[in-house]
């Protein structure tokens, strides 16, 4: 027997939702490859952001000086839709699908994390 389960939440628990899939990091995405992505997911038409990503090290000790290192980690685009509740997040080693309010399901949420995690043309 099959039962069948309401998943309605009159106070959504979560604020935002991410589905994110890491892989090992490979060249760094061309322009076409980024403009073929957006081309993709119209519903996605709303702000665009390139971020960078960095990691800054330092140690601190009594009677020591601040030694510093900043590496660069990585590049990414953000795509959000209009109303800003739904980005994806696409560089050389990740791919991200950021949920925001109403939420909905994961079921709701399939056709844009597939279409952002297919390769890319050249």
């Amino acid at each position: 027997m099959t039962v069948t389960v309401n998943r309605y939440y009159e106070a959504p628990p979560l604020e935002e939702a991410i589905f994110e899939l890491f892989v090992p990091p490979s060249a760094p995405l061309s322009p076409g490859q980024t403009e073929d992505l957006a081309k993709r997911l119209p519903s996605y038409s709303g702000p665009r952001e390139d971020l960078e990503d960095f990691n800054v090290h330092f140690q601190l000790g009594p009677g020591k000086s601040v030694a510093q290192r900043v590496n660069q980690v990585a590049r990414r685009t953000r795509l959000w839709n209009l109303e800003q509740t739904r980005a994806v997040q696409y560089g050389p080693e990740m791919c991200t699908h950021n949920v925001r309010r109403p939420y909905g399901h994961f079921e709701d949420h399939l056709e844009a994390s597939e279409t952002s995690s297919r390769p890319t043309s050249t």
